[in-house]
């Protein structure tokens, strides 16, 4: 199971010589094992992802939630342009209706309509694991508002966990130590300082 980032920015997307060494997309991982893929979150490192796959592509896009730094690279995905593309977009209740939103006027001028992939929506449901190709999901709901999945993906004997905008409050949640237990690789954010989260930072 191979993991790669391609946009690892929170709110974002920022440009500069000073982001080169990580870069300055917003939040995209791509997990491959023999040619199956899952792509987490669509911010606008799928761009770059699309970019990179060529079409037509095969691959599922799980989202952690639909908050705009999470979606915009959406309608950048050349891949779902391609009619030959085979397209899964998975996530909470409401994911569809968020992408659709996101693609009308006056927000933006081409339609979700728009796309000539083969588009399948999974819909997911917190604590429920799935089977997608080889690897085995399973999603958790944890605190942000509207909330967020944080998900854990293992894949022949390997494990990954994605876990963006989780908040944890006064203490570390419990929920996300034991779902990371024994992982192979945690990804986890951690765009702002103690202060700062508590609004206490100096400006």
């Amino acid at each position: 199971m191979q993991v790669r980032f391609w946009g690892v920015r929170g709110s974002v997307a920022v440009s500069g010589g000073e982001f080169l060494g990580t870069g300055g997309n917003t939040t995209c991982v791509e997990v491959e094992h023999e040619g199956h893929r899952i792509i987490l979150d669509g911010g606008t490192g799928l761009a770059a992802l699309g970019r990179h796959l060529g079409s037509p592509t095969n691959a599922t896009v799980l989202f952690t939630h639909v908050h705009w730094d999470h979606i915009q690279g959406v309608p950048f995905f050349a891949p779902a342009f391609h009619p030959d593309s085979k397209l899964t977009f998975g996530g909470a209740p409401g994911l569809h209706s968020a992408l659709a939103a996101q693609m009308q006027p006056p927000q933006f001028p081409v339609p979700l309509e728009a796309f000539n992939a083969s588009i399948d929506y999974l819909e997911l449901a917190a604590e429920k694991p799935i089977d997608i190709g080889p690897f085995r999901v399973l999603p958790v709901e944890m605190s942000h508002p509207q909330g967020v999945y944080v998900y854990r993906i293992e894949c022949a004997g390997r494990s990954v966990v994605f876990a963006t905008d989780v908040e944890h409050g006064p203490t570390l949640d419990r929920r996300l130590l034991d779902l990371a237990q024994g992982a192979d690789l945690l990804i986890h954010d951690a765009q702002y300082t103690t202060s700062e989260y508590l609004g206490s930072a100096g400006g």
